[in-house]
């Protein structure tokens, strides 16, 4: 066993995860920005 996880439960659970993957392409990571900037904005 790897004992009490504590930090890592926290980071999972307090945290938003982007994934990075060598194939995006530029269209691909100008969607994801302007998803998240109109979530936020949405979400005020």
């Amino acid at each position: 066993m790897c004992g009490d996880l504590a930090n890592s439960d926290i980071v999972t659970e307090h945290t938003f995860w982007v994934g990075v993957y060598p194939g995006l392409t530029e269209e691909m990571i100008d969607f994801m920005v302007s998803s998240i900037t109109e979530f936020i904005g949405r979400h005020r």
